[in-house]
């Protein structure tokens, strides 16, 4: 009786079509992962930029006016051109402003061993900084900072000028992480004046904005690697090489923008 087996041309074909098939679906498998990493990294950076938006509507709501003190509130303030030659904040004020300003937080929000009131300094800048990507390793990208000096310190600036520190390009204690893979961070301040906008110029009879826009654009982990481990990088990226920044980093781009309203004193 003879007994059918397989040739070994039929086990050959076998063996090349399976090892398409798994070749496809090695291929799908890493596609989706890769995907899965890419939307990840992109949540994660646009959380962050929103919640820092939240974060700034919150500390403007309750930014003060003192009676006796100049400057009280400063956006893309001269006085911080200094941190541009330290090499870490973003001078261009189309892209990085710099917002600082006086508000009431809690006890529990400051340094406990300085907390006696709760008038404070709030900054908000962007600058060039580490930061944690998915895996954990460490990356070098564009940041918004957040910066709270506690009331004690507050009042002694407020008593011997100037209100708000020259130079932050150490990036001490005082300072947080909001949001990573930032490209553009902008203010503008208006005041309100017979039903329309204008751009807000401080005195003494209006120490603060009506009104203050703030603009968040963030980009995703693997977008923003690929602006350098640079300050430098990242200005070539987005000026001297806008044709490439047009082409890969701008269709991830996301930007988010609110308005936020003032109490300022009447």
């Amino acid at each position: 009786m003879k007994k059918s087996a397989f040739t070994l041309l039929e086990l050959m074909v076998a063996m090349a079509v399976m090892s398409i098939l798994l070749v496809l679906l090695l291929n799908m498998v890493d596609s989706g992962a890769r995907l899965w990493r890419v939307n990840e990294n992109r949540v994660d950076s646009y959380r962050e930029a929103r919640a820092a938006l939240g974060i700034m509507s919150r500390d403007l709501q309750n930014a003060l006016a003192a009676t006796n003190t100049a400057g009280q509130f400063l956006l893309n303030a001269t006085a911080f051109t200094n941190l541009a030659a330290a090499g870490n904040l973003v001078s261009d004020t189309n892209r990085g402003a710099a917002l600082f300003f006086l508000a009431a937080l809690p006890a529990k929000a400051q340094d406990a061993a300085s907390n006696k009131s709760d008038v404070c300094q709030i900054g908000y800048f962007m600058a060039f900084g580490k930061s944690s990507s998915a895996s954990n390793s460490p990356v070098n990208t564009m940041n918004i900072y957040r910066y709270v000096l506690s009331s004690d310190p507050t009042f002694n600036r407020l008593t011997t000028l100037p209100l708000f520190p020259s130079d932050l390009s150490a990036l001490d204690p005082r300072v947080e992480l909001l949001a990573r893979n930032v490209t553009r961070f902008t203010a503008r301040a208006y005041t309100l004046t017979n039903n329309s906008l204008t751009d807000f110029s401080a005195s003494a009879a209006t120490p603060l904005p009506d009104l203050v826009e703030i603009s968040v654009s963030a980009v995703n982990q693997e977008a923003g690697k690929k602006l350098g481990n640079s300050p430098a990088d990242f200005s070539a990226w987005t000026s001297t090489n806008a044709a490439s920044y047009t082409a890969i980093v701008a269709p991830v781009e996301q930007t988010f923008t609110t308005r936020i309203k003032l109490n300022r004193p009447q």
